[in-house]
C-alpha cells in the first residue's frame, strides 16, 4: 500500500480494506450498519397487578409482547411475542433469585418431511448466531465509531468492504486461541495444582464450553491434543493468507466496549461487564486479541473517536503476516487525517 503523498490509498481493482464493526464470539460477522435507524425496544406496559399477585419491577416484555393469560393464584403470566415465541413468567419473591429456562421444539422428530435437517440448522443458528443475529454483539457506541471510520475511508476513495472476512469459523478460532493460550500459561502449576485441575477437568460436562471450562482443560492439555490445536491454527493461518491476497487490511474492534471500571472481585471468569445494556463475561473481550494474535498476524491499535461519555474508542488494524509496517503506516494516516490521540484530562 502506498500511503505517501495526498491520500494515495486506492489501488485500481483491488479492495484494500475489510472493516468489521460487529463480530460474534460464536457467529459470523454482522454488518456495521445492522440495525441502524431502529429504535430500541421498550418494555410493554405491565398489566395492573391483582391484590394477591405481586408487581414485577425487573422483568420487562419486548415490544409487541401481548399478555394472553394470567393466573394470580400462583403469580404466572403468559405473553405471546410478535415473533411467535411464548414467554411464561412466574414470580416467587421468597428468594432473591432469577432463573431462565428456554425450551425449543427441536430435533429430528420435529423436522418437516420436506425440510429434513432444519433442526440441526436451527441449532447452529441459535448457538453460533447468523450474519444478522450475532451470538454476541460489540457495543453500539463502538460500532458507531467504526462505522464513522468506514464512512471516512469511503470519502477518501478507499475501497471498503464490510462483508469481507477470512474463511474461518470464529467460534473455532476463539476456542483454539483459548486452548493454546491457557496451555502456554499453565507451566507454573505445582504438581498438586496439576492433579487438582486434572480432576476438575474430568468432572466437567462435555457440553460445558464456558471460558472456565476451556481454560481448565487447557491447563492439563496432553501433548497430542496440543498438536491437534496447533494444526487447526495452521489451517486457519492458510485461510488468513488467502484472505490477504484480496485485501490489504482488516479493521475490527480492539474490544467489545470502551473502557470499563476496574473489577478485581472474585476470579476473572466470574467477572462481567455491560455491552449494549446486557452483562457479558469479561473474558469475551479476549476474542479480539486472539482473532489476530493466535495466527501470528500483526495488528496496530489506533484512535477511533470517543463515546458520548468521552471514553476513547480504538480500532484494530490487522495486516498479513510480516505486514507490520503496513499496519503502522495506516495507523499514522488515520491519526493525521481522521482522529489524533487526545491525552486524558490531567495528562496533556
Amino acid at each position: 500500500m502506498n500511503l505517501e503523498g495526498k491520500k494515495k490509498m486506492h489501488r485500481c481493482g483491488k479492495t484494500i480494506v475489510s472493516i468489521i464493526a460487529l463480530f460474534s464470539l460464536i457467529s459470523a460477522i454482522a454488518l456495521a450498519q445492522s440495525g441502524r435507524g431502529r429504535q430500541p425496544s421498550q418494555p410493554a406496559p405491565k398489566p395492573t397487578p391483582k391484590p394477591n399477585m405481586p408487581a414485577t419491577g425487573v422483568i420487562g416484555v419486548p415490544e409487541g409482547g401481548k399478555l394472553v393469560a394470567q393466573d394470580p393464584d400462583v403469580a404466572i403470566s403468559r405473553y405471546k411475542l410478535k415473533n411467535g415465541l411464548t414467554v411464561i413468567i412466574r414470580e416467587r419473591h421468597s428468594s432473591p433469585l432469577v432463573a431462565v429456562n428456554v425450551s425449543v421444539n427441536a430435533g429430528l422428530i420435529n423436522d418437516p418431511d420436506d425440510l429434513v435437517g432444519m433442526s440441526r440448522l436451527t441449532r447452529y443458528m441459535v448457538l453460533k448466531g447468523t450474519a444478522k443475529r450475532p451470538g454476541a454483539a460489540v457495543d453500539r457506541e463502538v460500532q458507531d465509531r467504526l462505522q464513522a471510520l468506514g464512512d471516512f475511508l469511503g470519502r477518501q476513495k478507499v475501497k471498503v468492504d464490510d462483508r469481507g472476512r477470512p474463511a474461518i469459523d470464529p467460534a473455532e478460532a476463539f476456542a483454539v486461541y483459548t486452548r493454546l493460550l491457557r496451555a502456554a500459561t499453565s507451566d507454573r502449576q505445582s504438581d498438586a495444582d496439576f492433579e487438582r485441575n486434572v480432576a476438575i477437568a474430568r468432572g466437567l460436562a462435555v457440553a460445558d464450553q464456558s471460558y472456565y471450562a476451556r481454560a481448565t482443560r487447557a491447563a492439563v492439555l496432553s501433548h497430542r491434543d496440543w498438536l491437534a490445536a496447533n494444526e487447526t491454527r495452521h489451517r486457519m493461518r492458510r485461510a488468513w493468507a488467502e484472505f490477504f491476497t484480496e485485501y490489504d487490511l482488516l479493521l475490527c474492534p480492539v474490544a467489545g466496549s470502551a473502557a470499563f471500571p476496574h473489577d478485581h472481585e472474585g476470579e476473572r471468569h466470574e467477572r462481567t461487564l455491560v455491552v449494549n445494556g446486557a452483562r457479558v463475561p469479561v473474558t469475551d473481550h479476549l476474542f479480539w486479541a486472539g482473532y489476530s494474535g493466535a495466527f501470528y498476524l500483526p495488528s496496530t491499535a489506533a484512535p477511533c473517536g470517543f463515546t458520548r461519555g468521552g471514553l476513547p474508542v480504538g480500532v484494530q488494524i490487522v495486516g498479513p503476516q510480516y505486514g507490520d509496517l503496513t499496519c503502522l503506516a495506516f495507523a499514522g494516516h488515520l491519526e493525521r487525517e481522521f482522529q489524533a490521540f487526545v491525552p486524558p484530562p490531567g495528562y496533556a
